[in-house]
């Protein structure tokens, strides 16, 4: 599977992770992610995100994508500005 597919797919899976507490609220900018690639993607990946860490405009989340045998291929961090959608406050 090509690099960039699997860092848009963990791109997706972090901002989700960020707003999770009030996803129709808040919408999600990458500010900044860092992406490491440990071994050839080959199978059908799972993409699993988490917030680490929240503030009141700023979430710290980390992924990892991992193969059929359950071997993490990337590993991914990200910051994300958090913003209110339209009609909603933060």
């Amino acid at each position: 599977i090509h690099g960039g597919s699997i860092m848009s797919a963990m791109d997706f899976t972090l901002s989700a992770a960020a707003r999770a507490h009030d996803p129709l609220k808040l919408g999600a900018i990458t500010i900044d992610m860092t992406t490491h690639f440990y071994a050839p993607a080959r199978t059908t990946l799972t993409v699993e995100g988490r917030c680490t860490g929240r503030g009141r405009s700023m979430a710290f989340c980390d992924a990892e994508a991992r193969d059929a045998n359950g071997t993490v291929v990337a590993a991914a961090r990200g910051v994300f500005k958090l913003v209110a959608l339209a009609g909603s406050k933060p």
